[in-house]
């Protein structure tokens, strides 16, 4: 259950418009809004500043069908999400499902899809269990898909939180986005295969709910620091980190020689197989994927346990382009 934010502010009695505010109301100055656009043209977004947009009103907005609204991030946040315009090349079923296995090399293990509106474009979210730092989210997430080839790009893909730069003279907002399933605008639920599976918010919310528990937020944990160390430069290795760099191979192997010994534990092991194999193997590219793959066929355990076999190879190349870009 989600606390409730700070300072408390009188809220909407309908409950879908109290989870809506949870989720999406933590930062309501500077909110956006658009008439709605004639078919065939994009809304023309303005930014609010003279007021916040109060939590009740918010829940209004939502629901009127002659206004887009939209909201920007604070400082913490409980999702991600990741905007595909109809024209880009990543529109399309094979694309997000590529994107949803390089997501998994970061721990998200969970995304809901959305038609955005009328224009066919797509929002990916991604829900969280707990609130986690805004910008710590947007460097993994720009980390995780550079790594994996994706051009981040207005267009194309984008991520929000967008990882902004720190204003000095003047505050740098996060970039808005509308809100999810607005009436009227088109938006809807979408399965696997981008098949429409209806509008209802209360459906939303629980997808979001049965996603956010699913999350491996040890990995993401893990992930965001190593994007945030990426972004400070990288450290200076001295005598300590060799020998913590030997304590970590010899986990690995030790890992590796254990192989699965139940579901669940598919994304560890292949991270770390990449993981030795390129840090300590000095194996890149094609040489890495085929190393990778052939070792995780052959581990204990891996035709019993593992409940990926069906697109092992997939998976073996998203974690072989992340280890490659992480480490």
């Amino acid at each position: 259950m989600i606390a409730a934010l700070h300072p408390p502010k009188p809220i909407s009695a309908d409950p879908l418009g109290q989870r809506l505010y949870e989720l999406f109301g933590r930062q309501l100055w500077d909110f956006i809004e658009a008439s709605i656009p004639v078919p065939g043209h994009k809304p023309e977004w303005i930014t609010v500043k003279d007021y916040p947009l109060r939590p009740r009103i918010l829940w209004q907005r939502w629901q009127d069908h002659k206004t887009l609204i939209g909201v920007r991030f604070d400082s913490e946040t409980y999702y991600g999400l990741i905007d595909i315009d109809m024209e880009s090349p990543y529109c399309n079923a094979e694309a997000i499902s590529n994107i949803c296995a390089a997501l998994e090399t970061i721990g998200i293990t969970r995304t809901i899809v959305l038609r955005s509106s009328h224009s066919n474009g797509l929002h990916l979210y991604i829900p969280l269990p707990r609130l986690i730092r805004t910008f710590d989210l947007a460097v993994g997430l720009e980390e995780c898909l550079k790594a994996q080839g994706y051009v981040i790009a207005k267009g194309q893909l984008e991520i929000f939180p967008n990882p902004k730069t720190y204003g000095v003279d003047k505050i740098i907002l996060y970039n808005g986005h509308r809100l999810p399933l607005q009436p009227g605008t088109g938006a809807c639920l979408l399965d696997d295969d981008l098949n429409p599976m209806g509008d209802s918010l209360e459906q939303f919310f629980i997808l979001w709910d049965n996603a956010a528990a699913q999350q491996d937020l040890g990995e993401l944990d893990h992930a965001l620091k190593i994007g945030r160390d990426n972004r400070r430069k990288k450290l200076r290795l001295n005598r300590s980190m060799s020998r913590k760099a030997d304590e970590w191979r010899a986990d690995m192997e030790a890992e590796m020689e254990e192989g699965w010994t139940g579901p669940g534990q598919t994304n560890h092991l292949l991270k770390t197989i990449a993981c030795h194999g390129h840090v300590f193997l000095e194996l890149e590219g094609n040489d890495l994927i085929e190393h990778t793959l052939k070792t995780a066929t052959h581990l204990p355990g891996y035709y019993q346990h593992c409940g990926h076999q069906h697109h092992i190879e997939r998976r073996v190349k998203a974690w072989c382009r992340s280890v490659q870009h992480y480490y």
